[in-house]
């Protein structure tokens, strides 16, 4: 995987890394991703509709992460600290 890994081994727990890359190999994506990486996008036509969405995934992704689900009222709410 070479210089992706490199990019996945130096990101914080709790980075959502985006790899874009070059080459079209379905192999690297699958080890790409249970390496940690959030999504593999493939530079070619489309690259920026792809790119909006793995962008729109991740955004929902960190704000579910940053709240709590309330089960007496079935929603989920924000998590205040202090």
């Amino acid at each position: 995987m070479g210089s992706r890994s490199c990019v996945l081994r130096g990101s914080r727990a709790g980075d959502l890394v985006i790899l874009i890359t070059a080459v079209e190999d379905y192999e690297a994506a699958v080890q790409a991703v249970k390496s940690g990486a959030f999504d593999y996008i493939h530079k070619g036509p489309g690259l920026l509709e792809e790119l909006k969405i793995s962008v729109g995934r991740a955004l929902e992704t960190m704000m579910l992460a940053t709240r709590e689900f309330c089960p007496e009222t079935r929603c989920c709410l924000p998590q205040f600290s202090g």
